[in-house]
C-alpha cells in the first residue's frame, strides 16, 4: 500500500464548472429483515451537485477529502 507524503488541500476561489446534473436514487434496507430504513427515491432523491448547497463548510471539506483521494488514486493509476 502506498503512503501519502506532503499531502494538503488548499482552498482557492470559487469557480463555475459545467457538471452534469445527476439524480441519485436509492433505498437503504436492513440486511437481515429487508425492511426499508431510508428511501431516497422520487421526491426524496438526491440531486447533485445542487445538494452541495445543503452542506456545512465542514461537510464540504470532508466531501473534498473524499474526492481528492479518488482523484489522486485515479491520476496515479491506482484505481
Amino acid at each position: 500500500m502506498a503512503d501519502y507524503q506532503n499531502y494538503s488541500i488548499t482552498p482557492r476561489s470559487a469557480v463555475n464548472v459545467n457538471l452534469p446534473r445527476l439524480e441519485i436514487e436509492v433505498q437503504i434496507t436492513d440486511s437481515n429483515t429487508g425492511a426499508i430504513q431510508f428511501d431516497f427515491t422520487g421526491v426524496n432523491s438526491i440531486m447533485f451537485p445542487q445538494y452541495m448547497t445543503n452542506l456545512t463548510p465542514d461537510e464540504r471539506r470532508a466531501f473534498a477529502q473524499y474526492i481528492a483521494s479518488w482523484l489522486i488514486r485515479h491520476k496515479a493509476g491506482m484505481l
